[in-house]
C-alpha cells in the first residue's frame, strides 16, 4: 500500500476523514499496475461512483452501525473489489477491474 493510502486508512479509520471513492481506488502513484489510460478511467470511475452515489452513501456502507455495534455486512462485499485494500500479490489488478464494473 502507497504511503500516501496508509495515510488516508489511518484517518478513515480514526473518524477524522469519510471514506470516499479516491481512498477506496487509492492513490495513481501506488496503482503501478495502471497505464495512463487507466489512471483516467479511474478518475472518471471515483468522479462517477461519487456523483451516482453521492459522498453519504459509501460511508454509510462501510462504517459500523451504532446499533448494532458492527460493521455492515455491505463492506465486506464491497472490500473484495477495492484495489487499495487488495493484500495477496497480483490481486488489485482484478480488483480494480471489479470495481470499475
Amino acid at each position: 500500500m502507497h504511503p500516501r493510502d496508509k495515510k488516508i486508512w489511518r484517518a478513515i479509520d480514526q473518524g477524522l476523514r469519510a471514506i470516499d471513492w479516491e481512498a477506496w481506488f487509492g492513490c495513481p502513484e501506488g496503482a503501478d499496475y495502471l497505464s495512463p489510460v487507466g489512471h483516467e478511467v479511474t478518475a472518471r470511475a471515483v468522479a462517477g461512483l461519487t456523483a451516482f452515489f453521492n459522498s453519504r452513501w459509501l460511508p454509510k456502507a462501510v462504517v459500523p452501525s451504532p446499533a448494532r455495534g458492527q460493521a455492515s455486512d455491505t463492506f465486506v462485499g464491497l472490500g473484495r473489489h477495492a484495489p487499495v485494500l487488495q493484500f495477496m500479490n497480483g490481486a488489485a489488478p482484478g480488483a480494480w477491474v471489479e470495481a470499475v464494473r
